[in-house]
Protein backbone atom coordinates (compact mmCIF):
# COMPACT_ATOMS: atom_id res chain seq x y z
CA UNK A 1 0.00 0.00 0.00
CA UNK A 2 1.24 3.17 -1.02
CA UNK A 3 1.03 6.65 0.82
CA UNK A 4 -1.72 8.13 -1.82
CA UNK A 5 -3.62 4.66 -1.24
CA UNK A 6 -4.03 5.65 2.84
CA UNK A 7 -7.51 5.97 3.92
CA UNK A 8 -8.12 9.73 4.51
CA UNK A 9 -9.21 8.99 8.15
CA UNK A 10 -5.23 8.49 8.18
CA UNK A 11 -4.03 10.80 5.44
CA UNK A 12 -7.06 13.55 5.65
CA UNK A 13 -4.68 16.65 5.54
CA UNK A 14 -2.50 16.06 2.59
CA UNK A 15 -5.88 14.20 0.71
CA UNK A 16 -7.51 15.85 -2.64
CA UNK A 17 -11.42 16.82 -2.08
CA UNK A 18 -12.01 13.74 -4.10
CA UNK A 19 -9.87 11.89 -1.58
CA UNK A 20 -12.01 13.14 0.99
CA UNK A 21 -15.72 12.74 -0.31
CA UNK A 22 -15.49 9.00 -1.24
CA UNK A 23 -15.92 7.76 2.82
CA UNK A 24 -19.57 9.58 2.36
CA UNK A 25 -20.34 7.00 0.20
CA UNK A 26 -20.81 4.52 3.60
CA UNK A 27 -24.01 6.95 4.49
CA UNK A 28 -26.16 6.57 0.87
CA UNK A 29 -28.55 6.24 0.55
CA UNK A 30 -27.82 9.24 3.36
CA UNK A 31 -30.29 8.90 6.50
CA UNK A 32 -28.68 11.09 9.22
CA UNK A 33 -31.57 9.74 11.73
CA UNK A 34 -30.15 6.16 11.23
CA UNK A 35 -26.85 7.56 12.96
CA UNK A 36 -28.13 9.24 15.34
CA UNK A 37 -27.36 6.38 18.08
CA UNK A 38 -23.51 6.32 17.23
CA UNK A 39 -23.20 10.18 16.78
CA UNK A 40 -24.75 10.88 20.52
CA UNK A 41 -22.81 8.27 21.85
CA UNK A 42 -19.29 10.45 20.35
CA UNK A 43 -20.81 13.98 21.55
CA UNK A 44 -22.02 12.28 25.05
CA UNK A 45 -18.36 10.74 25.68
CA UNK A 46 -16.67 13.97 24.28
CA UNK A 47 -18.64 16.09 26.96
CA UNK A 48 -17.33 13.65 29.70
CA UNK A 49 -13.60 13.67 28.30
CA UNK A 50 -13.30 9.81 27.67
CA UNK A 51 -11.23 9.49 24.77
CA UNK A 52 -10.59 5.93 25.56
CA UNK A 53 -14.25 4.33 25.37
CA UNK A 54 -14.55 4.34 22.14
CA UNK A 55 -13.20 1.56 19.05
CA UNK A 56 -13.54 2.02 15.62
CA UNK A 57 -14.83 -1.59 15.52
CA UNK A 58 -18.26 -0.26 16.74
CA UNK A 59 -18.68 1.24 12.99
CA UNK A 60 -19.58 -0.47 9.75
CA UNK A 61 -16.08 0.04 8.53
CA UNK A 62 -13.61 3.08 8.43
CA UNK A 63 -15.42 5.10 5.63
CA UNK A 64 -18.30 5.07 7.98
CA UNK A 65 -16.18 6.04 10.99
CA UNK A 66 -14.49 8.88 8.82
CA UNK A 67 -17.94 10.01 8.02
CA UNK A 68 -19.69 9.84 11.43
CA UNK A 69 -16.87 11.47 12.50
CA UNK A 70 -16.67 14.33 10.29
CA UNK A 71 -20.62 15.21 10.75
CA UNK A 72 -20.06 15.20 14.83
CA UNK A 73 -16.82 17.80 14.69
CA UNK A 74 -18.43 19.95 12.03
CA UNK A 75 -22.03 19.78 14.22
CA UNK A 76 -19.74 20.98 17.61
CA UNK A 77 -17.60 23.37 15.37
CA UNK A 78 -20.87 24.60 13.99
CA UNK A 79 -22.35 25.37 17.51
CA UNK A 80 -19.03 26.90 18.74
CA UNK A 81 -19.07 23.99 21.44
CA UNK A 82 -14.83 24.22 21.83
CA UNK A 83 -14.37 22.42 24.72
CA UNK A 84 -16.39 19.31 23.30
CA UNK A 85 -14.91 19.90 19.78
CA UNK A 86 -11.57 19.66 21.42
CA UNK A 87 -12.45 16.35 23.26
CA UNK A 88 -13.96 14.76 20.46
CA UNK A 89 -10.68 15.28 18.18
CA UNK A 90 -8.81 13.87 21.01
CA UNK A 91 -11.53 10.76 21.17
CA UNK A 92 -10.65 10.23 17.33
CA UNK A 93 -6.92 10.36 17.45
CA UNK A 94 -7.17 7.64 20.68
CA UNK A 95 -9.51 5.54 18.72
CA UNK A 96 -7.35 5.58 15.35
CA UNK A 97 -3.84 4.58 17.83
CA UNK A 98 -5.81 2.10 19.32
CA UNK A 99 -7.33 0.65 16.13
CA UNK A 100 -3.61 0.76 14.23
CA UNK A 101 -2.14 -0.79 17.58
CA UNK A 102 -0.19 -4.51 15.96
CA UNK A 103 -2.13 -3.79 12.31
CA UNK A 104 -0.04 -3.80 9.11
CA UNK A 105 -1.23 -1.03 8.21
CA UNK A 106 0.35 1.01 10.81
CA UNK A 107 3.73 0.78 8.66
CA UNK A 108 2.01 2.69 5.87
CA UNK A 109 1.06 5.77 8.72
CA UNK A 110 4.37 5.54 10.15
CA UNK A 111 5.89 6.00 6.45
CA UNK A 112 3.07 8.86 5.41
CA UNK A 113 3.61 10.69 8.44
CA UNK A 114 7.93 10.27 8.90
CA UNK A 115 8.90 9.43 5.45
CA UNK A 116 8.22 6.25 2.47
CA UNK A 117 11.74 4.62 4.38
CA UNK A 118 11.07 4.85 7.81
CA UNK A 119 11.23 2.11 9.90
CA UNK A 120 9.73 1.26 13.29
CA UNK A 121 11.80 -1.62 15.32
CA UNK A 122 11.41 -0.43 18.82
CA UNK A 123 12.57 2.70 18.26
CA UNK A 124 11.83 4.84 14.59
CA UNK A 125 14.73 4.41 12.48
CA UNK A 126 15.27 7.53 9.07
CA UNK A 127 17.55 7.41 6.90
CA UNK A 128 19.95 10.95 6.99
CA UNK A 129 18.49 11.85 3.62
CA UNK A 130 15.00 11.40 4.53
CA UNK A 131 14.85 13.85 7.35
CA UNK A 132 11.96 15.95 7.11
CA UNK A 133 9.87 18.67 9.26
CA UNK A 134 8.04 15.81 11.08
CA UNK A 135 11.24 14.05 12.77
CA UNK A 136 11.10 15.32 16.21
CA UNK A 137 14.13 17.35 17.60
CA UNK A 138 15.46 15.65 20.94
CA UNK A 139 18.42 15.13 23.11
CA UNK A 140 17.13 11.56 23.02
CA UNK A 141 17.90 10.94 19.56
CA UNK A 142 21.12 9.22 18.28
CA UNK A 143 23.06 9.39 14.83
CA UNK A 144 23.88 5.27 14.55
CA UNK A 145 24.82 3.94 10.34
CA UNK A 146 23.85 7.09 8.31
CA UNK A 147 20.55 6.89 10.29
CA UNK A 148 18.23 8.81 12.57
CA UNK A 149 16.99 6.87 15.41
CA UNK A 150 14.24 7.99 17.43
CA UNK A 151 12.84 6.48 20.81
CA UNK A 152 9.26 5.65 21.02
CA UNK A 153 8.91 8.12 23.85
CA UNK A 154 9.89 11.14 21.13
CA UNK A 155 8.08 9.93 18.21
CA UNK A 156 4.96 8.67 19.88
CA UNK A 157 4.54 12.46 20.57
CA UNK A 158 4.38 13.00 17.06
CA UNK A 159 1.58 10.94 15.99
CA UNK A 160 -1.37 12.31 18.13
CA UNK A 161 -0.71 15.51 16.18
CA UNK A 162 -0.92 14.06 12.64
CA UNK A 163 -4.17 12.75 13.96
CA UNK A 164 -5.35 15.76 15.07
CA UNK A 165 -4.34 17.87 11.83
CA UNK A 166 -6.56 15.28 10.17
CA UNK A 167 -9.56 16.06 12.15
CA UNK A 168 -9.45 19.59 11.55
CA UNK A 169 -9.21 18.96 7.90
CA UNK A 170 -12.19 16.74 7.53
CA UNK A 171 -14.03 19.53 9.66
CA UNK A 172 -12.94 21.99 6.90
CA UNK A 173 -14.02 19.82 4.33
CA UNK A 174 -17.18 19.21 5.41
CA UNK A 175 -18.20 22.50 5.92
CA UNK A 176 -16.80 24.09 2.60
CA UNK A 177 -18.18 20.83 0.19
CA UNK A 178 -21.21 19.15 1.59
CA UNK A 179 -24.46 20.30 0.22
CA UNK A 180 -26.23 23.18 2.94
CA UNK A 181 -29.27 21.09 2.49
CA UNK A 182 -27.26 18.21 4.21
CA UNK A 183 -26.12 20.64 6.54
CA UNK A 184 -29.68 22.02 7.70
CA UNK A 185 -30.83 18.56 7.77
CA UNK A 186 -28.28 17.06 10.16
CA UNK A 187 -28.63 20.60 12.54
CA UNK A 188 -32.59 20.00 12.44
CA UNK A 189 -31.95 16.16 14.00
CA UNK A 190 -29.33 16.99 16.35
CA UNK A 191 -30.92 20.29 17.56
CA UNK A 192 -32.48 18.83 20.79
CA UNK A 193 -29.10 17.38 21.94
CA UNK A 194 -27.30 20.82 21.29
CA UNK A 195 -29.97 22.18 23.10
CA UNK A 196 -29.45 19.55 26.22
CA UNK A 197 -25.69 20.75 26.29
CA UNK A 198 -26.10 24.19 26.10
CA UNK A 199 -28.38 23.85 29.15
CA UNK A 200 -25.73 21.75 31.24
CA UNK A 201 -23.19 24.49 30.31
CA UNK A 202 -25.45 27.62 31.95
CA UNK A 203 -26.49 25.01 35.03
CA UNK A 204 -22.84 23.40 35.57
CA UNK A 205 -20.42 26.40 34.42
CA UNK A 206 -19.77 27.14 30.42
CA UNK A 207 -16.31 25.75 30.34
CA UNK A 208 -17.75 22.24 29.84
CA UNK A 209 -18.63 23.42 26.06
CA UNK A 210 -15.72 26.15 25.51
CA UNK A 211 -12.19 26.53 26.17
CA UNK A 212 -11.24 28.62 28.96
CA UNK A 213 -7.24 29.41 29.86
CA UNK A 214 -8.24 30.33 33.28
CA UNK A 215 -9.91 29.07 36.77
CA UNK A 216 -13.46 30.28 36.38
CA UNK A 217 -13.40 30.19 39.57
CA UNK A 218 -11.09 32.78 39.98
CA UNK A 219 -11.89 34.72 37.12
CA UNK A 220 -15.75 35.07 38.47
CA UNK A 221 -13.94 36.21 41.39
CA UNK A 222 -12.11 38.27 39.89
CA UNK A 223 -15.13 39.72 37.51
CA UNK A 224 -16.92 40.53 40.96
CA UNK A 225 -15.07 43.51 41.72
CA UNK A 226 -13.98 44.93 38.62
CA UNK A 227 -17.79 45.26 37.67
CA UNK A 228 -18.35 48.08 39.42
CA UNK A 229 -14.51 49.65 39.83
CA UNK A 230 -14.90 52.85 38.32
CA UNK A 231 -11.93 54.27 39.83
CA UNK A 232 -9.03 53.19 41.82
CA UNK A 233 -9.81 51.97 45.12
CA UNK A 234 -8.22 49.83 48.07
CA UNK A 235 -10.66 47.15 49.54
CA UNK A 236 -10.43 45.50 52.61
CA UNK A 237 -11.56 41.80 53.37
CA UNK A 238 -15.07 43.10 54.31
CA UNK A 239 -15.40 45.18 51.41
CA UNK A 240 -14.28 42.18 48.98
CA UNK A 241 -17.15 39.96 50.96
CA UNK A 242 -19.86 42.61 50.48
CA UNK A 243 -19.09 42.88 46.67
CA UNK A 244 -19.45 39.13 46.44
CA UNK A 245 -23.03 39.04 47.95
CA UNK A 246 -23.81 41.61 45.97
CA UNK A 247 -22.67 39.95 42.69
CA UNK A 248 -25.71 39.12 40.62
CA UNK A 249 -25.98 35.98 39.19
CA UNK A 250 -27.26 35.09 35.79
CA UNK A 251 -26.88 30.97 36.10
CA UNK A 252 -27.13 28.65 38.12
CA UNK A 253 -23.15 27.72 37.96
CA UNK A 254 -22.49 31.61 38.93
CA UNK A 255 -24.40 31.12 41.98
CA UNK A 256 -22.93 27.95 42.71
CA UNK A 257 -19.66 29.71 42.41
CA UNK A 258 -21.26 32.83 44.79
CA UNK A 259 -21.70 30.38 47.61
CA UNK A 260 -18.27 28.90 47.36
CA UNK A 261 -16.55 32.06 47.56
CA UNK A 262 -18.36 33.19 50.32
CA UNK A 263 -17.77 29.74 52.26
CA UNK A 264 -14.05 30.62 52.08
CA UNK A 265 -12.38 32.16 55.23
CA UNK A 266 -10.22 35.55 54.96
CA UNK A 267 -7.19 33.69 54.05
CA UNK A 268 -8.40 31.53 51.28
CA UNK A 269 -10.88 34.25 50.10
CA UNK A 270 -7.34 36.42 49.47
CA UNK A 271 -5.51 33.44 47.99
CA UNK A 272 -8.30 33.54 45.38
CA UNK A 273 -7.17 37.14 44.31
CA UNK A 274 -3.07 36.56 45.38
CA UNK A 275 -3.70 33.85 41.88
CA UNK A 276 -5.43 36.38 40.29
CA UNK A 277 -2.18 38.95 40.61
CA UNK A 278 0.21 36.06 39.59
CA UNK A 279 -1.71 35.18 36.62
CA UNK A 280 -1.23 38.61 35.19
CA UNK A 281 -4.46 38.47 33.13
CA UNK A 282 -6.11 41.11 35.68
CA UNK A 283 -3.52 43.84 35.32
CA UNK A 284 -5.92 45.97 37.48
CA UNK A 285 -5.83 44.25 40.71
CA UNK A 286 -2.82 44.53 43.47
CA UNK A 287 -2.29 43.55 46.76
CA UNK A 288 -1.46 46.01 49.01
CA UNK A 289 -1.58 43.89 52.54
CA UNK A 290 -2.53 40.44 53.51
CA UNK A 291 -6.55 41.51 53.40
CA UNK A 292 -6.46 44.22 51.24
CA UNK A 293 -5.95 45.21 47.61
CA UNK A 294 -6.01 48.12 45.23
CA UNK A 295 -8.50 47.59 42.19
CA UNK A 296 -8.92 49.84 39.23
CA UNK A 297 -11.59 49.33 35.97
CA UNK A 298 -10.25 48.22 33.05
CA UNK A 299 -8.98 51.35 30.57
CA UNK A 300 -8.36 48.75 27.50
CA UNK A 301 -9.94 48.72 24.10
CA UNK A 302 -11.91 45.77 23.33
CA UNK A 303 -12.89 44.74 20.05
CA UNK A 304 -16.57 43.08 19.62
CA UNK A 305 -17.65 43.95 16.27
CA UNK A 306 -16.11 45.22 13.06
CA UNK A 307 -17.27 48.97 13.90
CA UNK A 308 -14.88 49.08 16.77
CA UNK A 309 -11.97 48.90 14.56
CA UNK A 310 -12.13 52.61 14.51
CA UNK A 311 -10.70 52.52 18.37
CA UNK A 312 -7.55 51.64 16.77
CA UNK A 313 -6.95 54.81 14.85
CA UNK A 314 -5.52 56.54 18.15
CA UNK A 315 -2.63 54.92 17.37
CA UNK A 316 -0.71 56.40 14.50
CA UNK A 317 0.89 53.00 13.43
CA UNK A 318 -2.65 50.97 13.28
CA UNK A 319 -4.44 54.53 11.69
CA UNK A 320 -1.54 54.43 8.92
CA UNK A 321 -2.38 50.42 8.39
CA UNK A 322 -6.14 51.00 8.33
CA UNK A 323 -6.23 53.97 5.63
CA UNK A 324 -4.08 52.51 3.57
CA UNK A 325 -5.29 51.18 0.35
CA UNK A 326 -2.61 48.84 -0.07
CA UNK A 327 -0.51 47.36 2.71
CA UNK A 328 2.35 45.30 2.09
CA UNK A 329 2.74 41.63 3.35
CA UNK A 330 4.31 41.70 6.28
CA UNK A 331 1.88 44.25 7.69
CA UNK A 332 -0.78 42.42 6.80
CA UNK A 333 0.26 39.82 8.49
CA UNK A 334 0.78 41.37 11.87
CA UNK A 335 -2.70 42.98 11.67
CA UNK A 336 -4.53 39.99 11.37
CA UNK A 337 -2.28 37.63 13.65
CA UNK A 338 -3.66 40.42 15.99
CA UNK A 339 -7.37 40.92 14.81
CA UNK A 340 -8.21 36.70 14.83
CA UNK A 341 -7.93 37.49 18.30
CA UNK A 342 -11.34 39.13 18.09
CA UNK A 343 -12.73 38.38 14.99
CA UNK A 344 -13.24 35.17 13.07
CA UNK A 345 -12.18 34.70 9.23
CA UNK A 346 -15.31 36.31 7.37
CA UNK A 347 -15.12 39.35 9.61
CA UNK A 348 -11.50 39.71 8.92
CA UNK A 349 -12.62 39.20 4.93
CA UNK A 350 -14.98 41.84 5.57
CA UNK A 351 -11.96 44.21 7.20
CA UNK A 352 -9.94 43.57 4.35
CA UNK A 353 -12.97 44.90 1.45
CA UNK A 354 -14.89 47.15 3.63
CA UNK A 355 -13.06 49.02 6.17
CA UNK A 356 -9.43 48.81 5.01
CA UNK A 357 -10.72 48.87 1.02
CA UNK A 358 -7.71 46.82 -0.04
CA UNK A 359 -7.19 47.36 -3.40
CA UNK A 360 -5.48 44.14 -3.55
CA UNK A 361 -8.21 42.29 -2.11
CA UNK A 362 -9.11 38.86 -3.20
CA UNK A 363 -11.12 36.28 -1.37
CA UNK A 364 -9.40 33.42 -2.54
CA UNK A 365 -5.74 34.96 -1.74
CA UNK A 366 -6.86 36.36 1.10
CA UNK A 367 -8.47 33.14 2.98
CA UNK A 368 -5.33 31.27 1.99
CA UNK A 369 -3.27 33.84 3.78
CA UNK A 370 -5.74 34.34 7.23
CA UNK A 371 -5.70 30.48 7.12
CA UNK A 372 -1.91 30.61 7.26
CA UNK A 373 -1.70 32.52 9.93
CA UNK A 374 -4.34 30.31 12.31
CA UNK A 375 -2.70 27.33 14.49
CA UNK A 376 -4.44 23.57 14.63
CA UNK A 377 -5.94 24.68 18.01
CA UNK A 378 -7.58 27.84 15.94
CA UNK A 379 -5.87 30.16 17.89
CA UNK A 380 -3.49 32.61 15.73
CA UNK A 381 -0.07 30.97 15.08
CA UNK A 382 2.39 33.94 16.17
CA UNK A 383 2.56 36.94 18.73
CA UNK A 384 3.74 39.72 16.80
CA UNK A 385 3.06 42.54 19.28
CA UNK A 386 4.37 45.68 17.25
CA UNK A 387 7.14 44.39 15.39
CA UNK A 388 5.60 43.93 11.63
CA UNK A 389 4.58 48.00 12.60
CA UNK A 390 8.26 49.14 12.76
CA UNK A 391 7.89 50.92 9.30
CA UNK A 392 4.81 52.71 10.71
CA UNK A 393 6.15 53.22 14.14
CA UNK A 394 6.59 57.02 15.44
CA UNK A 395 8.05 56.29 18.60
CA UNK A 396 7.06 55.66 22.24
CA UNK A 397 7.44 59.41 23.10
CA UNK A 398 5.07 60.65 19.91
CA UNK A 399 2.48 58.29 20.75
CA UNK A 400 0.12 58.36 23.60
CA UNK A 401 0.76 54.50 24.09
CA UNK A 402 1.50 51.61 22.24
CA UNK A 403 -1.69 49.79 20.85
CA UNK A 404 -0.84 46.10 21.73
CA UNK A 405 -0.48 47.26 25.39
CA UNK A 406 -3.78 49.04 24.56
CA UNK A 407 -6.25 46.40 23.92
CA UNK A 408 -8.36 44.07 26.11
CA UNK A 409 -6.93 40.47 24.34
CA UNK A 410 -9.21 37.85 26.01
CA UNK A 411 -7.50 34.90 28.18
CA UNK A 412 -5.90 32.73 25.60
CA UNK A 413 -3.99 35.00 24.06
CA UNK A 414 -1.78 35.17 27.24
CA UNK A 415 -1.81 31.77 27.37
CA UNK A 416 -0.34 31.05 23.48
CA UNK A 417 1.95 33.68 24.81
CA UNK A 418 3.79 31.86 27.01
CA UNK A 419 3.54 28.48 25.22
CA UNK A 420 5.42 30.72 22.43
CA UNK A 421 7.60 32.02 24.54
CA UNK A 422 8.77 28.54 26.01
CA UNK A 423 9.35 27.26 22.17
CA UNK A 424 11.16 30.29 21.81
CA UNK A 425 13.98 29.44 24.47
CA UNK A 426 13.70 25.65 23.54
CA UNK A 427 15.04 27.09 20.57
CA UNK A 428 17.39 29.70 21.60
CA UNK A 429 19.06 26.80 24.12
CA UNK A 430 19.03 24.27 21.17
CA UNK A 431 20.77 26.64 19.04
CA UNK A 432 23.57 27.76 21.50
CA UNK A 433 24.10 23.63 22.19
CA UNK A 434 24.37 22.48 17.87
CA UNK A 435 27.51 26.44 17.95
CA UNK A 436 29.64 23.79 20.71
CA UNK A 437 31.86 21.16 18.66
CA UNK A 438 30.88 17.28 19.97
CA UNK A 439 32.64 14.23 19.73
CA UNK A 440 31.63 12.22 16.62
CA UNK A 441 29.03 9.16 17.01
CA UNK A 442 30.84 5.73 16.38
CA UNK A 443 29.59 4.16 13.47
CA UNK A 444 27.50 0.87 14.41
CA UNK A 445 26.00 -1.48 12.00
CA UNK A 446 21.80 -2.28 12.37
Amino acid sequence: MQQSELHPIFNAQKQTDTNLIEPFNALRPLNIFNEKTLIKKIISMSFDGNTTGLSLAEFLSLDHAYALFSITGWLLHNASMTQIEKNCRNLFTWSILEYLENKPIKKQVIQAIFGKNAIEKGNLIIPLSDINENIPFSRDNSIIDYHVVVPPHVYMDKIPTYFESSFKSMISFFESKIEQSIKNEIKNIFQDIVDQLLETGNVKGPWLLYEFNADPYLKFAVDILLKDASTQQTLSIVDIRDAIEQYYCRHVWEQSFKNKLLKLDDRNLMQVYEKAQESKKFPEIRLVDPFALTIQNSTKITLKTIEDIHKLKQFPCMAKAIESSEISHDIRTAFFSTLLWFFSKAECHQILKSRMNDKKYNQEIAEKQINSLIDIDNTPKYIYGTRGFGKYCIGYSMCPQCWIKALDFPENYYHKKDILRQRYNLKNEVSSKCQTPSPIPKMITV
